[in-house]
């Protein structure tokens, strides 16, 4: 008496920013940037005011496949990888938070949501608490030890006590 659906395959636009997801190979970094990574994993359903039909599912995207991402493989210009490619790769990893609703017996993502939104290897990220602005995580990228850059390669996921995903 089940159903299953997919909601939020790889590639999956989040908002108006994104392409719909081309299996060709040819989507953007900005279209990753916008849309749901690769190869999801944990995942935690959040609902919004109690809902049983409406709230924010959080999932991580452990790791990218280039064959996917680059169908010709991986390319090297001068013993260097091309930008955009990269881009690409940060952009496929991360954490995705997507807004779902439940209509008509169907959940599918509220596109254009102001609660959608992606975390990757490249987003900046404040640090608070003990660790925050002490010797142990200054870096180039924060001199101050007041941020770090990004998420990638999550595997491990739960929640707070507090209501609050966390990702490692």
């Amino acid at each position: 008496g089940y159903v299953a659906s997919v909601i939020g395959a790889w590639g999956t636009p989040l908002n108006d920013k994104a392409a719909p997801w081309a299996k060709d190979g040819t989507n953007t970094s900005t279209d990753l940037l916008n849309s749901t990574g690769m190869h999801h994993d944990g995942m935690h359903y959040f609902p919004i005011s109690g809902s049983s039909s409406e709230g924010l599912l959080v999932v991580n995207h452990e790791y990218i496949d280039e064959k996917a991402l680059h169908p010709a493989g991986p390319t090297s210009v001068g013993g260097k990888r091309p930008a955009e490619e990269v881009r690409k790769e940060i952009n496929a990893h991360g954490v995705a938070v997507l807004h779902i609703k439940k209509q008509g017996g169907k959940w599918d993502i509220v596109k254009n949501s102001s609660y959608n939104r992606r975390f990757t290897s490249a987003t900046p990220m404040n640090l608070s608490g003990p660790v925050g602005k002490t010797d142990w995580v200054k870096t180039p990228f924060s001199a101050d030890g007041s941020q770090v850059r990004g998420t990638h390669n999550n595997c491990g996921n739960g929640t707070t006590p507090w209501g609050t995903y966390i990702t490692a």
